[in-house]
C-alpha cells in the first residue's frame, strides 16, 4: 500500500464520525443558556490572567467553588476561557462541549484499535468503525453534550480515555508514557470523582493485553488518588456521597498498597 493511503481508513472513520456528531448537534449551538449555565459562569467570569490561580485552590481557602465543595480547576479553566472569547454567547459554550464529544469520540477509536488489533482484519475494521459511529449519536448522551451543566462529565470521559491511552502506550514498553497518563488521570479525578476507577481498568488493560499486571506503573496512580482525597479531607465538608467516595477510595488503596507492597517483598527475597 502507498505509504500516501496508510491513514487513509484511519481519516475517513474519523470524518464520519466527526460529521454524525455535526449533524446530530449542530441545532444546540444557538440555543440559549439556562439560568444555571449563567450561574456556573458567574463564579468564573471576574477572574483575570492574575489571579486566574484560585481555580486550582479550595474554596476554603478563597478558591473558585464552581461544584458544590469540589475542586475542578479544569471544568472552572473551560468556562473561563468560554466566558473570555464569546461573553455570554451560548454558541462558545455548546461549542465547547461539541468539541469535548468530538475528542472523546477520537480517543475511543484510538482505544479500540489498541484493544482489538489482534482480531481478524474484518471483524476489527466493523467493530472499531461501528462502535465510534454508534457512539457519535447514542440518543443517551444527548443531555450531557447539549447542557453545559454536565461539563464535568465532558472532561472527565476526555481526560479519563486519555489517560488510558497513553497507558496502553505504556504498556507497549514505551516507559516515557508513563507520566502524562499519571498528569491527565490528575485531571481527570479532579474534574470528577468517577475518574477514581481508572486504575482498575489500568490493571485490566494490563491484563488483557500484557498477561501480566505492572504493579510498580500504578504509583503515580497512586500518589493522585492521596492527593486528592487529602482535598477532600482539608476540605472537610463530606455528604452521604462524599463518604461513599471516600470508603470506594480507601478499598482501591488498601489494594494498590498492598500489591505494591507485595511487588517489593518479593524483589527483596528474589535480590537474596
Amino acid at each position: 500500500m502507498p505509504k500516501g493511503y496508510k491513514y487513509l481508513a484511519d481519516i475517513v472513520i474519523i470524518f464520519i464520525s466527526f460529521a454524525l456528531a455535526l449533524f446530530s448537534y449542530w441545532q444546540i449551538l444557538n440555543v440559549a443558556l439556562t439560568p444555571e449555565d449563567f450561574e456556573w459562569i458567574s463564579k468564573v467570569n471576574t477572574l483575570s490572567a492574575t489571579n486566574l490561580f484560585k481555580v486550582f485552590l479550595p474554596p476554603v481557602l478563597g478558591g473558585v467553588e464552581v461544584m458544590l465543595h469540589r475542586v475542578t480547576p479544569f471544568v472552572s479553566l473551560s468556562f473561563w476561557l468560554d466566558w473570555k472569547i464569546g461573553g455570554a454567547n451560548p454558541f462558545y459554550y455548546h461549542m465547547t462541549q461539541l468539541l469535548f464529544h468530538m475528542g472523546i469520540i477520537f480517543l475511543l477509536y484510538r482505544l479500540a484499535k489498541k484493544l482489538f488489533i489482534k482480531s481478524p482484519k474484518a471483524v476489527y475494521q466493523i467493530v472499531v468503525s461501528s462502535s465510534v459511529f454508534f457512539f457519535a449519536v447514542f440518543p443517551f448522551h444527548s443531555e450531557t453534550v447539549s447542557w453545559n451543566g454536565a461539563r464535568p462529565d465532558m472532561v472527565v470521559a476526555f481526560f479519563y480515555l486519555l489517560s488510558l491511552y497513553f497507558y496502553i502506550r505504556f504498556l507497549e514498553s514505551k516507559i516515557r508514557y508513563l507520566f502524562p497518563s499519571a498528569i491527565f488521570f490528575a485531571i481527570a479525578i479532579f474534574s470528577k470523582e468517577n475518574a477514581i476507577t481508572l486504575p482498575v481498568v489500568a490493571i485490566l488493560f494490563g491484563i488483557y493485553l500484557q498477561k501480566k499486571v505492572y504493579w510498580s506503573s500504578l504509583l503515580p496512580f497512586l500518589i493522585v488518588v492521596l492527593f486528592w482525597i487529602f482535598n477532600y479531607i482539608f476540605l472537610g465538608k463530606f455528604a452521604f456521597f462524599d463518604t461513599l467516595i471516600g470508603i470506594v477510595c480507601g478499598i482501591i488503596i488498601f489494594f494498590l498498597l498492598s500489591a505494591l507492597l507485595g511487588l517489593l517483598q518479593k524483589k527483596r527475597s528474589l535480590s537474596f
